[in-house]
């Protein structure tokens, strides 16, 4: 009975062997003709068929993006079943979030339907149309509802400040109560950069230069400055392109030009200018004799330059004097030139004479109202002067014809 129940035993753990064997292979069975069905047909199939990024104008590849562009992203979608979808919503996933959306009411079965999204150009991130972005509609098939442009490419702009400079010789010693210069220039690289906005001034203080560049393409370059009369003690200066970080660059740190400057009181002793003016010839004017003979009624353009008003940015005031002989002289020109800051300025003026005689022409540069209320001298006068002599006639009379 013993040997006999073993038996049983043995013979009854063979049978459960048996049954779970057959189980897992019914369960394999089952998994394959799971897998050899059909797509549900009573569900709806939204796919996105295609995607393209074009530029506003239509006329551009997608590898011509730079970031900042207006970018047109149009989309198809097709429902390639049997059952209508709807609504749902188209969206545009930019950088895995989705940042516009467009409404479909329904996608009748076989439809498709189409669209389009705004976008401005961001690099670096994947850009894509999701159909059904809100998971409202269940379908056959989720794995088809996201496109994406592989031609889309974006290159980013880079703005830089170099050749930064200021008219002085040391920051660290600036002459208080006189104007200076401080400029950059502005480069773009890389790609185009629009409305490009470059701002200047005191650190903490005054804004003293806002321009905005309309369009700055690679290899475009451009100066930008300001000038500030610089106070005793110390300032700190800036010019800095796009302040507002408006421009997405490949490189950020390059954008802002700072420049420590210490302001130190001068006496007048100190600050002098050494003015000197030349006259240029007049053209046309040919000599008679030692004379130069001028019709009058005949205008006169006089120029010349002047030098000597450098370092600082100063102004000088020019003055044009005609003497006819026997005759008390008569002022015919004058200016002021403010912010004056190269080695030699061109000058000229028109004077038509009516007087007969002899006449002499006489201009003179002289520091300015602003130089001057500042205890500025010229060391040299006598450089200051310069003048021509013409003999003014009678204009020929005009020969009629018969």
């Amino acid at each position: 009975m013993k040997d006999a129940s073993l038996c049983r035993d043995a013979g009854g753990n063979q049978m459960k062997i048996v049954s779970i064997t057959m189980s897992v292979l019914i369960l394999f069975a089952m998994a394959a003709s799971l897998k050899a069905l059909p797509p549900d047909e009573t569900l709806p199939n939204i796919r996105c068929e295609s995607m393209r990024a074009i530029g506003w104008s239509y006329t551009f590849l997608p590898s011509t993006f730079t970031a900042g562009d207006t970018v047109t992203i149009k989309y198809r979608l097709v429902n390639d079943s049997s059952v209508s979808a709807g609504p749902f919503q188209v969206g545009l996933r930019v950088g895995g979030t989705i940042v516009d959306r467009n409404a479909v009411a329904e996608l009748v079965n076989g439809g498709e339907d189409s669209g389009e999204f705004i976008w401005t150009a961001v690099c670096g991130v994947p850009v894509e149309v999701v159909a059904d972005c809100d998971s409202a509609v269940a379908e056959s098939n989720e794995d088809d509802n996201v496109m994406t442009d592989p031609g889309l490419e974006c290159s980013q702009p880079n703005l830089a400040l170099r050749n930064t400079s200021f008219s002085g010789t040391d920051p660290s010693r600036v002459k208080a109560g006189l104007y200076y210069r401080f400029a950059a220039r502005v480069y773009g690289e890389t790609a185009t950069s629009r409305n490009v906005r470059v701002t200047g001034g005191v650190v903490g203080g005054a804004v003293l230069l806002d321009r905005t560049l309309a369009v700055m393409n690679p290899g475009d370059n451009e100066t930008v400055d300001f000038t500030w009369e610089v106070p005793e003690g110390s300032s700190r200066i800036y010019i800095h392109v796009d302040p507002d970080n408006t421009i997405t660059e490949s490189n950020e740190g390059d954008n802002r030009w700072e420049l420590a400057v210490t302001g130190v009181a001068i006496s007048t002793s100190e600050e002098r200018y050494d003015l000197s003016l030349k006259l240029n010839k007049m053209p046309g004017l040919r000599p008679v004799g030692a004379k130069l003979l001028v019709p009058a009624g005949r205008a006169l353009t006089i120029s010349g330059k002047f030098r000597g008003a450098t370092g600082a940015i100063r102004d000088v005031t020019i003055v044009g004097v005609v003497k006819v002989k026997g005759n008390p002289p008569q002022k015919v020109y004058s200016t002021t030139i403010h912010h004056i800051e190269s080695l030699v300025v061109p000058f000229s003026f028109s004077w038509t004479p009516t007087q007969l005689g002899e006449t002499t022409i006489s201009v003179q540069v002289s520091p300015g109202p602003y130089a001057t209320s500042r205890g500025v001298r010229d060391s040299n006068p006598a450089n200051n002067t310069d003048s021509i002599k013409v003999t003014v006639t009678k204009p020929k009379p005009l020969l009629r014809k018969m």
